[in-house]
């Protein structure tokens, strides 16, 4: 029972991963246990923020399904009620922690979080190595295609941080600079280098389903 409540409650939902997914999930899972019970050791909980953790725990587990199984919504407006009760349950587990206890959850969230950046960025340059090999980039193409990723990538951080701009006018920009960079990387790839790239990202978002199943 005291192993339960860390999960969402504490580090909060992640989003996806550009490392093999199964490979990801399998070392995820040989290690979440073991970090849990050691932060649960560090923060010290009394019996009663416990029992309170495990409460929060399933009603939001609850919560959460009750969104993920909801066909009616979108996926945009599904992530934003995921980001919604993330928020909420974030601000109800922190009411049953003391200042101290709080301040070291939010070091775990930064420590957390950029341990995940610097294993995102480390696996995404490993996929697009692979990248390179199945498609038969030229040394062309290769620069090429990482101007572009550079571009969208600081044209997305550009909108994100544009103050003047609602939540979805924000969303339409992004998705218009996504789109122009599907298109220019049309560009750069032949057409059957580009038949196989989308082949690619298939498999590997069919197989990111299977393991988080």
């Amino acid at each position: 029972m005291k192993k339960i409540f860390l999960s969402i409650a504490i580090l909060g939902s992640t989003v996806a991963f550009a490392q093999s997914p199964q490979k990801y999930h399998k070392q995820k899972r040989a290690n979440c246990a073991e970090k849990k019970e050691a932060f649960r050791q560090e923060l010290n909980l009394s019996d009663e923020q416990e029992l309170a953790m495990n409460t929060i725990q399933k009603k939001y587990k609850e919560r959460f399904s009750e969104v993920k199984n909801n066909e009616e919504l979108s996926p945009q407006e599904r992530r934003e009620a995921f980001m919604s009760l993330s928020k909420e349950q974030k601000s109800e587990v922190n009411e049953i922690l003391t200042a101290e206890q709080v301040q070291k959850v939010n070091e775990k969230r930064e420590s957390f979080a950029k341990e995940h950046k610097g294993k995102k960025k480390k696996y995404r340059k490993a996929d697009f190595k692979q990248l390179q090999k199945d498609l038969d980039l030229t040394d062309e193409q290769v620069n090429d295609w990482k101007d572009l990723k550079e571009k969208s990538r600081r044209n997305i951080k550009e909108v994100k941080g544009n103050e003047a701009l609602s939540e979805e006018e924000k969303r339409a920009e992004i998705k218009n600079i996504r789109s122009e960079k599907k298109a220019e990387l049309k560009n750069i790839l032949s057409e059957e280098q580009y038949e196989k790239y989308k082949e690619n990202r298939s498999k590997k978002h069919h197989g990111h389903k299977r393991s988080r199943r």
